[in-house]
């Protein structure tokens, strides 16, 4: 097995984060803006679920108009203002039919020159069998893969790729699903109803540590640039 990176030391490694103009496609609750922000970024993030974008904002509120509400298909950004744009394990959350939309409108708003970063979760894994109980998500993570090769034309070209492993640590199930279900509440009615199949896909695959229980992610990047 190879040695775990964060996404952060990935995400640096990777792409140039100093006095660049980045945007922060699906930001959650905001902790990759920060940190790009602590890397010497101007970071503006983009979040359409009220709960995640005001859970950003409490955190950083000293930039609370960083933080935007809006979706990936129409970004409320000006054509060619931004130096980068990062999906973070957001582009297979875009609806399939506007994954297209979607990728546009990266191209749309990045200077020549400027990168997109799309890190996207692979279908394998203990953890990807137990969120398959609650949302199985193997087509729309394959859709952003087509989607993502649909666009390396033209405007946008490939710049490179890395896979890599990361660890994840929960407490217990119970912290598990409700970030499952915080990523995304249509899974609720998942949850409820194959929750002890959850419980036990949980049980069986994650790894009992001092520190709680452990899944390792299978990750991948693909780097573009805009020409």
């Amino acid at each position: 097995m190879a040695t775990p990176q964060s996404h952060h030391e990935v995400l640096q490694s990777t792409l140039d984060l100093r006095n660049r103009d980045i945007v922060d496609v699906g930001c959650g609750a905001g902790a990759l803006s920060r940190f790009m922000h602590s890397a010497g970024a101007r970071v503006t993030g983009i979040e359409c679920n009220d709960t995640l974008r005001a859970e950003a904002i409490d955190a950083d509120p000293e930039r609370a108009d960083r933080y935007l509400d809006g979706v990936a298909q129409d970004l409320p950004l000006a054509d060619g203002s931004v130096d980068a744009v990062v999906f973070s394990k957001s582009l297979h959350h875009v609806p399939v039919d506007h994954m297209d939309a979607a990728l546009r409108e990266a191209i749309r708003v990045l200077r020549p020159g400027g990168d997109l970063y799309v890190l996207e979760p692979r279908s394998i894994g203990a953890e990807q069998e137990a969120i398959r109980l609650i949302d199985d998500e193997t087509a729309v993570q394959a859709a952003a893969q087509a989607a993502l090769d649909r666009a390396a034309t033209g405007d946008l070209q490939p710049a490179g790729e890395v896979a890599y492993e990361s660890d994840y640590v929960y407490a217990d199930f119970a912290e598990w699903a409700a970030i499952m279900v915080g990523i995304d509440p249509t899974r609720a009615a998942n949850l409820e109803r194959h929750g002890a199949e959850a419980e036990a896909a949980f049980l069986a695959g994650a790894r009992p540590t001092g520190e709680g229980w452990v899944f390792t992610q299978h990750n991948y990047v693909r780097l573009f640039t805009r020409s």
